[in-house]
């Protein structure tokens, strides 16, 4: 009789699965259902500009169903777009808080969260954040907000360490960073007073980057002040042959190394050689005075007139004007008045520098753009564009 019971038994124990099964469907249904109807009371909150009611709807839904982590981390990165940091902040906290958070989520939130405490200025904290994520997915992400970092705090040893694993990670050359955060070191150390720790420094930036103007900037200073005039010229040389357009930002050293040691007439020579290398107007000037100094008016206007034409700009013709101002009659000297005033004007609206990158306009050099913050970009416009810019 046993195997005709289990005959018997094989209806009810199907009907009693199919009914388990639909009442496990149901709950779901009525789950998701109640999950559903949290959301759309979040999401009125919102739209009803009360924030915080439903930060604390959205999140208790995480004890409910973990597939709601993505909406909650896309909230918190449009609090923190939207300035309201310290809501971003509440939302990725409570992220982390959750033990059954997967590994790589909890990663992600961490990485969301670091950047809040950027956005919020709590430098220190973002710090923390950034470098836990070293070893996850997350890293070269992290890296690269860490290497910003530093730089805005100035810690110019932690940003070589950080660019230096960046470039591993990501197989791109940092070295032209790098050789300006050392150079950035050079310049605290000729501040303080350490010149041959500076020179290390500038001999490093050389090794990093042997392209970089920057160093040997430095040296021209450096070499001036331990009045090594032959290290000095060797210096100005290589910005004579590399980088002509910089050349006007060692005017007063090269002035020092060059007029004190060789004379006012190695001095002429060496700004001509200049100008002709493609130097900018302000070395064009000085070296019109310089030929004035040595061979008078007429020589310094002749000289001024010849590169003008070659590669016209307004300091160049204002010092030109005010030659003829000095020594014109008296009859063209209301017009040259009206001339030289209208060039100081259009002066004054110049922006001599350009970054070559997102064309952020300066009145003086920078070694790190403020719009873009790529290091060693603006550079005179006259070398960039052939031509002076104005508004």
């Amino acid at each position: 009789m046993g195997w005709e019971w289990s005959l018997l038994l094989l209806p009810v124990a199907a009907a009693s699965g199919w009914f388990a099964a639909r009442s496990a469907e149901r709950h779901k249904e009525r789950k998701d259902s109640a999950s559903t109807r949290r959301y759309i009371v979040g999401l009125n909150y919102l739209l009803n500009e009360q924030p915080d009611r439903a930060i604390e709807t959205l999140v208790a839904l995480l004890d409910v169903d973990t597939e709601t982590v993505e909406t909650h981390l896309a909230l918190g990165s449009l609090f923190r777009k939207r300035g309201e940091v310290q809501r971003a902040l509440k939302i990725h906290q409570n992220l982390i808080a959750r033990p059954s958070l997967g590994t790589e989520t909890r990663q992600l939130a961490m990485y969301e969260l670091g950047q809040d405490y950027l956005a919020a200025g709590v430098l220190d904290r973002a710090e923390r954040v950034f470098l836990e994520l070293r070893g996850s997915k997350m890293e070269k992400d992290a890296l690269k907000h860490l290497l910003r970092l530093y730089q805005q705090t100035r810690e110019w040893v932690n940003a070589m360490d950080t660019a230096r694993r960046l470039e591993k990670l990501t197989r791109k050359s940092m070295s032209g960073a790098i050789s300006h955060f050392l150079c950035e070191m050079a310049e605290l150390a000729i501040q303080e007073g350490r010149l041959n720790q500076a020179l290390q420094y500038t001999a490093q930036s050389r090794a990093a980057d042997d392209s970089n103007p920057r160093p040997h900037v430095l040296e021209c200073r450096i070499y001036r002040k331990q009045r090594k005039h032959k290290d000095a010229r060797r210096n100005l040389l290589w910005l004579l042959k590399h980088a002509p357009d910089l050349f006007e930002i060692v005017l007063e050293d090269a002035e020092a190394i060059v007029a004190e040691r060789d004379g006012r007439q190695a001095w002429e020579s060496l700004l001509l050689q200049a100008v002709e290398a493609g130097a900018g107007a302000p070395v064009l000037v000085a070296a019109a005075k310089a030929v004035r100094a040595n061979r008078g008016v007429r020589a310094a206007g002749e000289v001024l007139t010849e590169c003008l034409r070659k590669r016209p700009s307004l300091s160049g013709l204002h010092y030109l004007v005010s030659l003829h101002l000095e020594h014109g009659s008296e009859k063209a000297r209301e017009g040259l008045q009206i001339l030289q005033s209208v060039v100081e004007q259009l002066m004054a609206r110049e922006h001599r520098m350009m970054c070559s990158t997102c064309g952020y306009k300066a009145t003086f050099l920078v070694w790190q753009c403020p719009g873009c913050k790529e290091w060693g970009t603006i550079r005179p416009v006259e070398q960039l564009s052939g031509e002076t810019y104005r508004e």
